[in-house]
């Protein structure tokens, strides 16, 4: 998508799209937050957090990789009521996305790569190589079994061979997915109560 197509995609209700969701979605943050600035700075997208939207039980969840948790999986109703038990909506902007050529069986080996995943650690040091590399232009990207959020949608799309794009030094920012030309804006979530 073009950073227009999500900027002026319609928002909604949570509860008015919460039906149209669907397994495998994308769920892409615009957080208020100095750590998101940097990010939305940094990649040049007015993004700073992205995450595998998925349905369990009629629940919406997230399945996402966070600075304080790692990897989890947290119901989105959270984000727009109650993020991080804060009894506050997610201060920032929340937006729907859908990678348009996602099948059945693609989608269980996308969340079922994650399920894998939970409980793997925040990558804190990849956050900082990618601060020296972007500054001085020195460091490279390194695998680890630590996750951001992005390393996270990516690990879990290689399952059916998508190669989400990458910024010079092998980082994958949230912005670098959304640009990708096969996800799609669907619509911004109103978090006002």
């Amino acid at each position: 998508m073009k950073k227009e197509d999500l900027l002026n995609v319609e928002t909604r209700k949570y509860d008015e799209i919460r039906g149209q969701i669907q397994n495998g979605d994308l769920l892409f943050c615009k957080g208020n937050y100095a750590f998101s600035d940097l990010i939305c700075e940094f990649s040049d997208w007015p993004l700073s957090h992205v995450a595998i939207v998925f349905r369990l039980y009629n629940r919406v969840l997230v399945l996402e990789s966070e600075e304080f948790f790692g990897v989890r999986v947290a119901p989105l109703s959270n984000y727009v009521k109650n993020y991080n038990n804060t009894n506050a909506p997610y201060k920032g902007e929340l937006y729907m996305g859908r990678y348009e050529t996602l099948k059945n069986d693609g989608i269980s080996k996308v969340i079922g790569r994650g399920v894998d995943l939970l409980t793997s650690k925040y990558d804190n040091e990849e956050m900082g190589r990618i601060l020296l590399r972007i500054t001085t232009g020195m460091g490279e990207h390194k695998d680890t079994d630590a996750y951001m959020c992005s390393e996270l949608v990516q690990e879990c799309f290689k399952q059916i061979e998508v190669q989400f794009p990458s910024e010079e030094g092998g980082f994958t920012f949230p912005g670098s997915i959304a640009s990708d030309q096969k996800v799609k804006a669907l619509f911004k979530i109103n978090t006002a109560v």
